[in-house]
């Protein structure tokens, strides 16, 4: 879960997700989920990615690079920002 501590493996997991579901997609499923009202956290959390940067990457069946799945999720928290 990336509100707490998001692993590399959790924000690799949003973006493989985020192919499928827009971030204003996944954060309805997540408010369904959790009634606590914690949004901003997770917002906020999704542009934390310094304990994820010092781990190592993991197998992966994508392609991507690292950088190249930060600039995503990165853009995409953005542009949702941007339109509340």
């Amino acid at each position: 879960m990336i509100s707490g501590r998001g692993s590399r493996k959790d924000f690799i997991d949003l973006f493989v997700l985020l192919e499928k579901f827009s971030l204003k997609e996944m954060i309805g499923f997540y408010k369904q989920k959790y009634h606590d009202g914690s949004e901003f956290l997770v917002l906020k959390s999704l542009s934390y990615f310094e304990d994820a940067d010092e781990e190592a990457m993991p197998v992966m069946l994508i392609k991507n690079s690292w950088d190249e799945i930060k600039q995503k999720i990165k853009a995409v928290t953005e542009e949702y920002l941007r339109l509340l």
